[in-house]
């Protein structure tokens, strides 16, 4: 850190930044799943998204945006609620649902967008559909025309998403396929001894 300015603001010098890309560079979960995150990218050509419980959101701990010029866009580090993306539902639908039940009760649900599920019968109606199914969707409930599709995924006894983002009308064209390339990508960590079953 360095002073500037009449105020003594301090600021980061450049080995903040380096100390920060070194644990990145050595992080076990992300050097595990980036390869299979890659492969899942050039399978379905849209944003593929590692995310984890934060609180009572999800962060965004990897993202690796699609090759097309139009294409959902995000950055690790970004934060969302549960209840409007695929990965909150994805995480969610691994509770018990007495715990599930009450974690809803307590909490708010704001409208993130018009499509937003905000009344808990729905949305547990949602999350059931998307556990009979084998993925989980949002279509525009968390960014408008924006279709998301995830998994939950367990390394070291601990929960992820991952998630498939696009434009809706690629997504919504192409879901079975992306669905099964979803659970491709699952079955690979589970074969390379990289994720527990969930």
């Amino acid at each position: 850190m360095y002073q500037a300015g009449r105020r003594k603001d301090l600021y980061p010098t450049r080995r903040l930044y380096d100390l920060g890309a070194t644990i990145l560079a050595h992080d076990p979960v992300l050097q595990r799943l980036e390869p299979v995150m890659q492969s899942l990218r050039d399978a379905t050509r849209e944003t593929v998204i590692l995310g984890k419980r934060h609180k009572q959101g999800i962060i965004y701990l990897a993202v690796i945006e699609g090759p097309q010029v139009i294409r959902y866009s995000a950055q690790a580090g970004d934060t969302k609620p549960l209840h409007s993306t695929c990965i909150g539902k994805a995480l969610l639908s691994m509770m018990p649902e007495n715990e599930l039940r009450k974690l809803l009760a307590d909490e708010r649900l704001p409208r993130v967008t018009p499509a937003t599920i905000t009344d808990i019968a729905p949305l547990l109606a949602n999350i059931e559909a998307g556990r009979a199914r084998g993925y989980f969707v949002t279509r525009g409930e968390n960014v408008v025309d924006v279709t998301a599709m995830a998994l939950p995924v367990a390394i070291n006894n601990e929960l992820y998403g991952l998630a498939v983002a696009g434009p809706s009308h690629r997504m919504d064209a192409n879901e079975k396929q992306i669905g099964a390339a979803l659970a491709t990508s699952r079955n690979l960590l589970l074969d390379q001894g990289l994720a527990g079953k969930c």
